[in-house]
C-alpha cells in the first residue's frame, strides 16, 4: 500500500453538539512511498461505541467500520481530482478538508479540499503550509476542490 489513510477529524460522541458539525476544518498529513499519480481522496468513518466514564461499555467494544474492504451497507465516497497530481516516493500529500452543511437542507453537504504535494524535506507542518500567511512559493501549487454531497 503505498498511500495510508490519515485521520482528519476526530469526534467525541459523548460530548459533541449539533453546532459542531454546521462547519468543520480538518488537516491532513500523509508520506507518499512510490512515484505516482494521486488521482482522488476516498472518505469514510469509523466509530467505536465504548460507552461513557459513568456507564462503559464492555470489551470488546461494538465498532462500526466504513473503510474499504469492511463489510458494512455504508459506502466511502469518492472524491476525484482532474487534473491528476503527479507524487514522488518521499514527497507529503497536504491538505485541509472543509465540511459545510448547506442552509437549504442540512443533510446536504459541502466538501472543499485544499492540498498540494510538498517535496520530500520540507519539515513544516500542515498548518504552516496551508494557511493564508503560509510561503508565497508554494501558493501557485495549491488545488482547490469543491463537491456536493447529497
Amino acid at each position: 500500500n503505498w498511500l495510508k489513510g490519515c485521520v482528519v477529524k476526530t469526534v467525541d460522541l459523548n460530548t459533541c453538539k449539533l453546532e459542531d458539525f454546521k462547519e468543520f476544518d480538518g488537516d491532513f498529513s500523509c508520506n507518499i512511498t512510490k512515484n505516482t499519480y494521486v488521482s482522488g481522496y476516498a472518505g469514510w468513518f469509523d466509530v467505536t461505541f465504548e460507552g461513557t466514564k459513568e456507564n462503559p461499555a464492555n470489551k470488546p467494544f461494538v465498532a462500526l467500520d466504513t473503510a474499504p474492504g469492511c463489510s458494512s451497507h455504508w459506502g466511502q465516497q469518492m472524491f476525484c481530482i482532474q487534473p491528476s497530481i503527479t507524487a514522488s516516493a518521499g514527497n507529503r500529500l497536504v491538505g485541509r478538508l472543509n465540511l459545510t452543511r448547506t442552509k437549504e437542507n442540512q443533510r446536504l453537504l459541502e466538501i472543499r479540499i485544499t492540498h498540494f504535494c510538498a517535496p520530500s524535506g520540507n519539515k513544516s507542518t500542515v498548518k504552516e503550509m496551508l494557511d493564508e500567511e503560509g510561503p508565497k512559493n508554494q501558493k501557485d501549487r495549491f488545488t482547490k476542490l469543491k463537491w456536493k454531497i447529497q
